[in-house]
């Protein structure tokens, strides 16, 4: 259609006594014509290859970043402040007597409180800092240049903010969560060493909010 059109605009534009010189556009805007739809249908195949792969990556309810993208963002982050020597941070999360929520109020409610502690991830953290759903009830942080100290204080935000939700929203019960952190390079300059550090005092975390509980 957009190639009759032209041709039509050429057509009303030029005598019949050059018509050599119409075959030669024509040949010219032919050339043109295919270049152009050849670069858009390979733009458009890269966009939507690159969105198929970002979904693989995303978890479908809260729209995090899911567990396999956590390690591959982990690894490249450990190179990388590894070669400029610098620290980052990373934050083990668990929703604590999550089950109950579950048991109690139904899936609706549970899925309704997994997204509300994403939304609050995502909003409490910087732009450059990534957020991500390992599964369950489970959820990481990891904050570039960041040091264990100022950590400490982002999930205290965490915390707070997700009190003042549960306050704001009017929601029929409300919950906390227990969290774990480790920096590199001071508790590991591996995966699996961090990832073990973090986790090793996420389940302390919890042990200390099930005794307070059950103390109350």
């Amino acid at each position: 259609k957009l190639r009759a059109e032209i041709f039509s605009e050429i057509r009303e534009q030029m005598d019949q006594k050059r018509l050599e010189e119409i075959h030669e556009i024509y040949q010219e805007i032919n050339y043109l014509i295919d270049e152009w739809l050849a670069i858009a249908f390979i733009s458009l195949i890269e966009k939507r290859t690159a969105n198929l792969a970002d979904q693989a990556l995303r978890d479908p309810l809260t729209m995090l970043y899911n567990r396999t993208a956590f390690d591959r963002r982990l690894t490249a982050e450990i190179e990388r402040e590894s070669r400029y020597r610098r620290q980052f941070s990373i934050a083990l999360f668990d929703i604590d007597d999550f089950k109950s929520v579950n048991d109690r109020y139904g899936h609706p409610a549970g899925d309704q409180t997994l997204k509300m502690v994403a939304r609050i991830l995502q909003t409490s953290l910087r732009q450059t800092d990534f957020t991500f759903r390992l599964g369950g009830d489970e959820f990481a942080a990891i904050c570039p240049e960041t040091e264990k100290a100022a950590m400490v204080k982002v999930v205290r935000r965490i915390e707070k903010q997700l009190q003042q939700s549960f306050i704001e929203t009017k929601m029929s019960y409300a919950i906390g969560i227990s969290f774990g952190i480790a920096s590199f390079p001071i508790d590991g300059k591996e995966m699996d060493q961090l990832v073990k550090a973090a986790d090793e005092r996420l389940y302390q975390c919890k042990r200390e909010h099930h005794l307070a509980n059950a103390a109350s």
